[in-house]
């Protein structure tokens, strides 16, 4: 398949890119491509002007502003995946880009695109979302700023209005005794997930003082278990008590799919919670090290 005809353009600065999508109708942007041009091969895309961000440097750097670390939407998942800096701020971040895809693909996919596209099984949104973070969004006009738990409405559909970019995530640093998990279930490594877990928890006298679940690749969109959370806090960490917790995946949304069934999809997500929470806790205590 090929795509349907289309202009492209390469500006060399978000306002110029503003500029673009304000003037043309129709007009898609491009961040890494791996997703959006499979799309329009496919026909499933189809868009009359396509405005390449891969110019832009200023959408390409990381840099830390207080307690939050600010991430350009066109800085690549590989240059994530090895900068210092998100290591000592945010490592579930870093552990959650070891399962994206094979080298090759994060060498080529940005943090920006993954969130746009906002894959149900992909793995930088439902981190970003266990991580509490927010983007920044520019248009022609202005900018403003979306907790990530407001970027989700709906299957593939970010909170993006026409004529904005998504510019910036901001990501703030836990402090504290905060351990971290990511896990996730695919048939082969590389693949999509069949089901994900992202989760931080806090503990503190020997109790949890906070704590954020989230999963991913069980229905539209990731999903946080506020109800497991509640639970946990003020408890002190068991293996009985993330099994309550796990049990807790039922109330989300889980759709099956063409590689296992709904019934499958909750025996995957309560597994990996409980798992993950055990690992997490672990960290916390300063059982592991990384």
């Amino acid at each position: 398949m090929k795509s349907a005809p289309f202009e492209y353009h390469r500006p060399e600065s978000v306002s110029e890119a503003l500029a673009l999508l304000s003037e043309f109708e129709n007009a898609r942007v491009l961040a890494g491509g791996q997703s959006l041009m499979a799309m329009m091969n496919m026909r499933y895309a189809q868009v009359d002007h396509l405005i390449d961000l891969n110019r832009i440097s200023d959408l390409a750097d990381i840099r830390r502003h207080g307690d939050a670390l600010h991430v350009g939407a066109m800085v690549r998942q590989r240059v994530l995946l090895t900068s210092p800096l998100v290591k000592e701020h945010s490592p579930l971040l870093i552990e959650a880009l070891s399962n994206v895809g094979h080298i090759q693909t994060r060498s080529r996919g940005t943090i920006g695109g993954s969130l746009c596209h906002l894959d149900p099984a992909a793995e930088l949104p439902a981190t970003l979302l266990a991580l509490e973070a927010s983007v920044i969004l520019r248009r022609a006009d202005g900018e403003r700023r979306v907790d990530i738990d407001d970027w989700f409405q709906g299957f593939m559909t970010p909170n993006l209005q026409p004529g904005e970019i998504l510019t910036e995530i901001c990501i703030p640093r836990a402090t504290g005794s905060c351990g971290y998990a990511f896990l996730e279930v695919s048939r082969r490594k590389g693949d999509f997930a069949l089901g994900g877990v992202a989760c931080l928890v806090k503990v503190q006298d020997k109790k949890i003082s906070n704590a954020v679940v989230t999963v991913m690749g069980l229905g539209v969109r990731p999903q946080r278990l506020n109800a497991g959370e509640a639970k946990m806090i003020g408890e002190v960490p068991s293996p009985a008590l993330f099994k309550a917790v796990a049990d807790r995946v039922e109330d989300v949304e889980i759709l099956g799919d063409h590689y296992s069934d709904r019934s499958y999809k909750i025996t995957i997500g309560k597994t990996l919670v409980s798992r993950a929470l055990l690992k997490a806790v672990e960290r916390a205590a300063g059982h592991h090290h990384e």
